[in-house]
């Protein structure tokens, strides 16, 4: 795939998000969407298959308050020691997986595979 994969939204955003900068708060606002644009840009480029995964990292980093890429580490790993949890109880009473519980593992297995 070349470009595209997500509409250009960067470029939506660059061209659109276009207000008066009358306070330090607007001004700040604009300069984070500036990032934005560009983090908007590597995803879609990786997702384009124009750079390499990875390639988009910092640029969504230089978005994202301190501490925030690890929240969402900490969060994926509680949901998948939940996951592991019920299969290993499952295991010990001796029990298939049931439909649910195959049908989320699917689901969450979708979701970082988006990411």
């Amino acid at each position: 795939m070349s470009g595209g994969s997500m509409n250009y939204l960067y470029c939506k955003l660059e061209n659109d998000a276009d207000f008066k900068q009358t306070t330090p708060e607007r001004k700040a606002f604009a300069l984070h969407l500036v990032k934005v644009a560009k983090a908007l840009h590597d995803i879609e480029w990786v997702d384009s298959c124009n750079y390499r995964p990875g390639d988009e990292s910092e640029a969504i980093r230089a978005c994202l308050a301190p501490g925030m890429a690890l929240e969402a580490a900490i969060e994926a790993a509680n949901e998948a020691a939940k996951e592991l949890r019920e299969e290993l109880e499952l295991a010990c009473a001796g029990k298939r997986p049931n439909a649910e519980l195959t049908e989320r593992r699917a689901e969450a297995t979708d979701k970082t595979t988006d990411a």
